[in-house]
């Protein structure tokens, strides 16, 4: 059974900020304006950090928002 995140009382019901906001491959491919595929060639390249949460031989990746704006910072100063 899948856990749900944890919803303080103290932080006014928002979510526990320890854990980290994450994206869909879908979703930082249609920020950055690309195809999936090429978001998924740049985890694999290791070019844009993410997590497996896949099982198996299978690869579902979350790309947590701060690894973005990491990778969107590096990509800017080139």
């Amino acid at each position: 059974m899948k856990k749900s995140p944890k919803i303080s009382r103290a932080t006014g019901g928002k979510l526990d900020s320890k854990i980290p906001a994450v994206l869909l491959v879908a979703e930082c491919a249609n920020k950055l304006g690309v195809t999936d595929q090429h978001i998924l060639n740049l985890i694999e390249e290791g070019k844009l950090r993410a997590i497996d949460v896949g099982g198996g031989s299978r690869h579902f990746y979350r790309v947590p928002v701060e690894a973005l704006d990491d990778f969107l910072k590096r990509r800017a100063s080139v």
